[in-house]
């Protein structure tokens, strides 16, 4: 990390890139201690980071509501993540992204329940600051109870997400190098 940070050109650190994500989908969840629920699912969040060229190297923070269909339940958990991801622009207006959700977390029940996932995407941009994505996430999260009995909660979703990706591009000199000429 030192090294990438210290000896890499200018060009890595002249673009960042920002991107708010607002999505809805469906998907399914499981505890193994219950049947699978299906559910509906608003998403939030914003992905930042650096790009070169083509590829996104980011930061991924999302939260999603699992509006659970079936009546047998009467909660809606909260699921929070973040993870990192890559991201390439292809020569035509297609992005593809990969992502790790290093840690998922949520509480059903009281009970709160942490793990890790996955999430793949491809998107289409309509314009240059809009961008219309599929994502496939699955995550899996754990709760290890009293009697260290492990209970596992599964969650799989498709979004369809609407994001708008900033792009900041930085002079390759400083304010400060026009002032002392």
């Amino acid at each position: 990390m030192f090294f990438f940070i210290f000896f890499c050109s200018q060009n890595i650190f002249a673009s960042m890139y920002f991107e708010p994500v607002a999505g809805y989908g469906k998907g399914t969840s499981d505890l193994n201690t219950a049947k699978a629920n299906t559910y509906i699912s608003p998403s939030v969040g914003f992905k930042f980071g650096y790009f070169v060229r083509y590829v996104y190297l980011v930061g991924d923070i999302r939260y999603s509501v699992l509006n659970i269909t079936e009546e047998s339940s009467d909660s809606s958990p909260g699921v929070t993540s973040y993870g990192i991801g890559v991201g390439w622009d292809w020569n035509i207006p297609i992005r593809t992204f990969i992502g790790f959700d290093l840690k998922a977390s949520t509480s059903i029940n009281g009970n709160s329940f942490s793990g890790s996932g996955q999430r793949i995407g491809i998107g289409y941009y309509l314009s240059l600051n809009t961008l219309l994505s599929i994502e496939f996430v699955s995550q899996k999260m754990t709760f290890e109870t009293s009697s260290s009995t492990e209970i596992d909660f599964n969650n799989s979703q498709t979004l369809l997400t609407f994001s708008f990706p900033v792009e900041f591009m930085y002079p390759q000199t400083s304010w400060k190098d026009k002032v002392r000429k």
